[in-house]
């Protein structure tokens, strides 16, 4: 019988990783601009990952628009070092926003 904890998780070559955390009270708690962009993203990013990522670049300043920007430009470079996550061809074009 397949685990269907494991079954959506798509084909990639990135490692995965077991979380201690509750992923829904955690994405919850995440500021409105950073789940809309999580909703539309094409990888599986964890609430702690991209919260890191919003939160440094918060504090060097950036807007809130500027660190979406960066988001994107994080995961296209993620699915560019991983083409096997989603074909080349058919990939969407990741918004950075």
């Amino acid at each position: 019988m397949t685990n269907l904890r494991n079954a959506n998780l798509g084909a990639t070559n990135i490692q995965k990783t077991r979380r201690n955390l509750d992923p829904m009270r955690s994405y919850d708690a995440l500021p409105v601009e950073l789940r809309r962009w999580l909703m539309d993203a094409c990888l599986p990013w964890s609430p702690t990952s991209s919260l890191r990522i919003w939160r440094k670049a918060l504090t060097t300043g950036a807007s809130p628009s500027e660190v979406i920007a960066k988001l994107g430009k994080i995961e296209n470079a993620m699915l560019a070092r991983d083409p096997t996550s989603i074909s080349t061809t058919s990939r969407p074009t990741v918004r950075t926003g």
